[in-house]
């Protein structure tokens, strides 16, 4: 109804309507709203000092930019299974492309985060 009364003939979608613009911005701001700095790698840095993060995050490096985690409950099993088998550990280092960092003409290797994943395999009954 209130449609009607602020469209006029022609009009694809009532003007009160967010733009998609507006929505991305929104979208962004709600995203970033928990962040704990706007810079990434200081927000990073933060989180080692804030629970629950500080008990995850185990080593950062600046130059190569690297961070190692892990949480408590991920080690608890991997001790638990390195007690009843024999264990192959394998590493994903495809290094999937999860998010680019942005334009920086200072940034002497690679603009982009990847994301290598650690995977562990039980084999029974043999000896290593």
């Amino acid at each position: 109804k209130i449609a009607n009364e602020l469209m006029e003939p022609g009009d694809i979608e009532p003007p009160h309507m967010p733009t998609l613009g507006c929505l991305r911005q929104i979208k962004h701001e709600e995203r970033t709203s928990s962040h704990y700095d706007t810079n990434q790698v200081l927000s990073l840095w933060i989180m080692t000092r804030v629970t629950p993060y500080k008990e995850s995050i185990k080593h950062i490096s600046l130059y190569p930019f690297y961070v190692y985690y892990w949480t408590h409950a991920q080690e608890t099993c991997l001790k638990n299974f390195k007690k009843l088998d024999r264990l192959v550990l394998s590493i994903d280092a495809t290094g999937s492309i999860f998010k680019e960092l942005g334009p920086n003409t200072k940034m002497l290797v690679t603009k982009h985060l990847f994301l290598y994943v650690l995977m562990m395999k039980t084999i029974k009954n043999e000896s290593s």
